[in-house]
């Protein structure tokens, strides 16, 4: 008996071994290949936590957007986010931003195990599926688990808080939900997904048969309500976080999915992803499904239920936003793992073994295809290059710019490398135009026209209509670099793609 304890043990290391060698490995190289961050987004969040370093974790107003809603209504909506962040700035703002996207992704690593055991899950099967997570869907999910945002903690959070719903821990969940508000704006999705769960808790038991007398447990609905309520009115930027949460998840997606916004001005990450590439692991999930159904070597269950509506629900809204695919994997794989869990297999077949193994490299190659894919795309054309992006650009500006003074950019992404490498000095927005739009139209209307070149005297509305000189320009506006051109105009200094010129 002895023995067989210690063989457990070793095949329990063995396991955890394969799962970190399987995911850390991979975002090892992909993080520390980089000589710069994935996203423009990053480096706002990666100087947003050192401006907090070095004056204090509440910032009560913002002066670094001058044509923001920030201006009159100042809100960190990740605040707690950056607050973790800022140890890891001890480091440097970019080392300490990739050994945190390691820690947040250990964090996500651990979360999914406490789920498994949590639901006493088979440990063999949960360390197998977990291992096969960053791979379901053709690298895709690589892109956000290596990108140093708030979302990482937002999936942590969600993951915690599926457990909460399925063991009906009204506690955990109020911590978690509280928690969620001050980390993450997208925390409203919880709400919908515990209002979900409780109507399959009312409705029917544990095996998933209809309820023959009413369940009397407080709805967990209202623990998440009162919550949530409470995070928000305890975040340091309350009350400007509520416009800001209604700005960010309901006029940024609406104005989006409609289509309101020229293409090129949304995020990449709003647009619809291409589903094809979460196609095989959704087939072999639900062939498995079917068949398990089929032949009753499944034991249906009211949490079965639950996360099979939560993956369609999510895979409802990755098709509308690519955003949240990050949601939709995971909660795809606690699906799996559940799946495995009441399945009727008998894992001491080799055929069942070989087969198992078979499938699980078959993922792995799939996915290792989209992992090279997006790894020569983010890592390979920057492995020669000994700076981070718009470096050179920033330094320049440094050095010839007054402290404080308003810079503007062509394009609204690049605004927030601008300021991580050039900390000193304003730019226009950050994060999302919906931000400028709604605190100026007009302005936002400049912008874009000065970027695609259709403003007549585009120097004279830089020096009076935003009060600056200085202006980054990207080469893809040839037109209005040609329109300076025909006025005498030229670029002070370039650097690659980008031109920097200035208005006396």
């Amino acid at each position: 008996m002895e023995l067989e304890t210690e063989s457990t043990k070793v095949s329990y290391t063995a396991g955890i071994i394969a799962v970190l060698a399987l995911w850390l490995v991979p975002l090892f190289f992909f993080v520390f290949g980089l000589n710069h961050l994935i996203g423009p987004d990053a480096y706002y969040h990666s100087q947003l936590a050192m401006e907090m370093k070095e004056n204090g974790l509440i910032l009560h107003d913002f002066t670094y957007a001058t044509h923001s809603i920030w201006v009159n209504d100042w809100f960190d909506k990740e605040w707690l986010f950056h607050v973790i962040q800022v140890p890891f700035l001890s480091m440097g703002k970019m080392l300490g931003s990739q050994v945190y996207i390691i820690f947040l992704n250990l964090l996500l690593i651990a979360a999914l195990f406490t789920y498994s055991r949590s639901l006493k899950c088979n440990i063999y099967q949960s360390l197998i599926l977990i291992a096969l997570t960053p791979w379901i869907c053709w690298g895709v999910f690589w892109v956000r688990l290596v990108t140093c945002r708030p979302h990482l903690i937002s999936i942590i959070i969600l993951i915690f808080s599926i457990i909460a719903i399925l063991k009906r821990k009204h506690i955990l969940l109020a911590v978690l939900t509280i928690i969620y508000a001050l980390s993450y704006t997208g925390h409203w999705q919880l709400l919908g997904l515990v209002l979900i769960a409780d109507c399959l808790f009312y409705f029917f038991d544990e095996t998933g048969k209809k309820r023959e007398t009413f369940y009397k447990d407080f709805p967990l609905t209202v623990t998440c309500l009162l919550a949530m309520i409470i995070g928000n009115c305890i975040h340091p930027n309350f009350p400007n976080n509520i416009h800001g949460l209604y700005v960010q998840n309901v006029e940024v997606l609406f104005d989006s999915w409609t289509k309101s916004s020229s293409g090129d001005s949304r995020p990449m990450e709003l647009r619809p992803i291409n589903i094809f590439r979460f196609i095989p692991f959704s087939i072999i999930l639900l062939i498995g499904l079917g068949f398990a159904i089929k032949f009753k070597r499944l034991k249906l269950s009211r949490n079965l239920y639950v996360l099979i509506i939560f993956t369609l629900i999510y895979i409802v809204l990755s098709s509308l936003s690519g955003r949240f695919l990050e949601y939709l994997t995971p909660v795809s794989i606690l699906l799996a793992i559940l799946l495995a869990k009441d399945l009727k297999i008998d894992w001491q077949e080799k055929r069942t073994v070989y087969s198992s193994l078979a499938l699980g490299l078959a993922i792995i190659a799939y996915g290792a295809i989209g992992y090279n894919h997006y790894y020569s795309k983010y890592v390979d054309p920057f492995t020669q290059q000994k700076s981070p992006p718009m470096y050179l650009i920033g330094k320049f500006i440094q050095e010839h710019a007054d402290e404080g003074e308003l810079v503007v950019c062509t394009r609204w992404p690049e605004m927030s490398i601008l300021w991580n490498m050039a900390p000193e000095q304003k730019q226009l927005l950050f994060l999302d135009p919906m931000y400028m739009k709604r605190y100026s139209k007009k302005h936002s209307n400049f912008l874009d026209q000065l970027r695609r070149g259709q403003l007549e005297y585009p120097m004279e509305i830089i020096k009076t209509e935003f009060g600056a000189r200085f202006l980054v320009c990207h080469s893809e506006s040839k037109a209005l670099m040609g329109i300076l051109k025909n006025r005498g105009i030229n670029p002070v200094f370039e650097d690659g793609d980008w031109f920097v010129y200035i208005f006396d």
